[in-house]
């Protein structure tokens, strides 16, 4: 994760769980837990071009698709925005995947290659 990730993730665990009023309280306390879980045992990851939670990571398909998404915690995933959680089968394959090197997604579908081409 990066580091300006984690002080996010921070920052929030620090103000408590909050939301819209439609959210139930359970909703929010799960999600304070999921995110002091990840703050125990993520790494910070300072270190440019690696793909971590927090940055975003541009990839190629076989057929020469190309793909921007960004990795996020667990329960973030969002694919209309472009999110990917780590424990989803494209961010398992992202995660520490660095521009050039080509990985392997384990996907309920099917396994299929993709090479990174780009971390920002």
């Amino acid at each position: 994760m990066t580091p300006a990730a984690w002080s996010a993730l921070r920052a929030e665990l620090e103000r408590g769980p909050r939301g819209p009023s439609a959210r139930p309280d359970a909703d929010l306390a799960r999600r304070a837990a999921t995110i002091a879980d990840v703050l125990r045992d993520v790494a910070v990851i300072d270190e440019a071009g690696v793909v971590v939670v927090g940055r975003r990571a541009t990839f190629r398909e076989a057929d020469g698709t190309r793909t921007t998404v960004a990795l996020v915690i667990p329960g973030d995933g969002d694919p209309r925005h472009g999110w990917v959680s780590v424990d989803a089968p494209l961010g398992q394959a992202l995660l520490g995947a660095k521009a050039g090197d080509a990985v392997t997604v384990r996907a309920p579908a099917g396994d299929r290659v993709i090479v990174v081409e780009s971390v920002a």
